[in-house]
């Protein structure tokens, strides 16, 4: 959907889950299978939730590049250097979306009825 979109240097990553330093306490940080790089860096990442009724995918792109707020370490029970170290491994790893939302949406769309997905 993001090459339908024009986004043609976007990849799955196929390898296993690599947590990095602060993928354990903030998973964004981290990268897993299924989750999209762009040169390199996480534009998307994926998270689930299972119960005996089925299991649900979420799915976020990072859409403005944003200073980590104040309190990221109390919420995640970080100490202040852990928390300066997570603000700079994200601006390292990751990257923003740079594409219009409505573009991403209708690409999604299109590609889920390219594949024939069921309702």
């Amino acid at each position: 959907a993001l090459e339908r979109a024009g986004l043609s240097r976007a990849r799955v990553h196929r390898g296993s889950m690599a947590p990095g330093p602060y993928g354990r306490s903030a998973c964004f940080a981290g990268l897993g299978p299924g989750e999209v790089t762009l040169d390199g860096r996480k534009l998307v990442g994926i998270s689930q939730r299972r119960d005996r009724r089925g299991a649900w995918l979420f799915t976020m792109a990072l859409t403005a590049r944003a200073r980590p707020v104040s309190g990221l370490a109390r919420l995640l029970r970080l100490n202040q250097s852990d928390d300066d170290g997570l603000a700079r491994h994200l601006d390292a790893a990751t990257v923003t979306l740079d594409l219009l939302p409505r573009r991403v949406e209708d690409a999604l769309a299109a590609e889920i009825r390219r594949i024939g997905a069921p309702a």
